[in-house]
């Protein structure tokens, strides 16, 4: 290997050149679905033609640049490396269809060992979960006529559809001798459709609930409210996430925008009532969840510096505009300066985050 921080790589063997990426369980990229796999040798075939067309350019991009003088301006090695970004760029990234569910668990109380009583309120609540994602994607007539399969490919195999998992809360109850979980599961939507389709099950085509979402966000510098919605908003870039892993078709400032009247609104932002009926009457969405986030910068008496985090949001029922939930969350962190306001902010956006989403489950599961 080469020193001096400089990349080294081995001269492969003919074998090893005429070997096609992949086939001896290493790595098998992307680009082996542009057809065959393809072999190091035509690889570097392929990067002749990328390096000629620099060289009679008479020059390299920056960023190409970068990576040949990181190569150790080894020829070689940087027009492989090039059609392997040019090539993993180009084909892309399949898309993971994600849904996220709240639920809880609980189990009896095994005084001798907590951990047994954890992992089967845990079990529990994972199978509580995959019915709230069946009852999403089936009606009760289509679940009760396919229960058989509900409980034997999906509810029986939870693990195989976990992307991911987080305990929300957790409780022992001496009084009732039973240990509660509450937890938020992210399944593989996706698979979960493939698996249940193989085996007969056929899903209702019904809308995704809506939701319309605006966030009035000025974490960076000074903005007029003119400007507001014209700049992204890290707090409802999160809320918009979770909302679509939760199954919800979530109408964000990028549609909200085409309105093209900024001045309504803002105003429905700030509570007017009659703003957020017109807002409601452009989507026909059930939820609509409006709010501000801000940093408040705070000098304490003995000179210390502090920056709070504050969201203040209200979610409200698209057809009756009924305030369903409300909530202020503030998160205080110290100011050190640079982009502390926006940590801030973006650290009290996962705390409203998660709340908006238990109400949500909550309001979807009794509605």
């Amino acid at each position: 290997m080469a020193g001096g921080g400089r990349f080294a790589i081995p001269n492969p063997s003919p074998e090893e050149l005429e070997r096609p990426i992949g086939t001896d369980g290493g790595i098998r990229p992307a680009m082996t679905a542009f057809g065959p796999v393809i072999s190091i040798r035509c690889l570097s075939a392929m990067s002749e033609v990328v390096f000629s067309a620099f060289r009679l350019s008479g020059k390299l991009p920056f960023g190409f640049f970068g990576i040949y003088t990181a190569t150790g301006y080894n020829t070689q090695m940087f027009k492989t490396l090039v059609v392997w970004f040019a090539l993993a760029s180009a084909v892309g990234q399949p898309s993971i269809e994600l849904i996220s569910v709240y639920a809880e668990g609980a189990a009896p109380l095994n005084e001798k060992d907590y951990i047994i009583s954890r992992d089967a309120a845990t079990k529990d609540a994972l199978g509580n979960a995959l019915w709230s994602v069946a009852t999403i994607l089936l009606t009760q007539e289509e679940i009760e006529f396919n229960l058989g399969t509900i409980n034997e490919f999906l509810i029986s195999r939870g693990m195989d559809y976990v992307q991911s998992y987080k305990f929300i809360e957790e409780q022992m109850d001496e009084e009732s001798r039973t240990y509660t979980t509450g937890m938020q599961f992210t399944f593989f939507l996706d698979h979960i459709k493939l698996v249940l389709a193989e085996r007969g099950v056929t899903f209702d085509q019904r809308d995704k609930p809506k939701v319309a979402l605006l966030i009035d966000e000025r974490s960076v510098g000074v903005m007029d409210d003119a400007s507001f919605i014209l700049l992204p908003s890290s707090a409802e870039k999160r809320l918009e996430e979770s909302l679509v892993k939760m199954g919800f078709n979530v109408i964000s400032r990028g549609e909200i925008r085409k309105l093209g009247d900024n001045e309504q609104v803002l105003s429905a932002v700030k509570g007017d009532v009659d703003a957020v009926s017109w807002l409601a009457r452009q989507y026909d969405a059930e939820f609509i969840v409006l709010g501000r986030a801000r940093p408040i910068s705070q000098t304490e008496d003995d000179g210390s510096k502090w920056v709070e985090g504050e969201i203040d949001a209200k979610v409200y029922d698209g057809f009756t505009l009924e305030v369903l939930w409300e909530r202020q969350v503030v998160e205080r962190i110290e100011d050190k300066g640079g982009g502390s306001g926006f940590r801030a902010v973006r650290m009290a956006a996962e705390t409203f985050d998660d709340e908006l989403q238990e109400f949500l489950y909550e309001s979807i599961n009794t509605r």
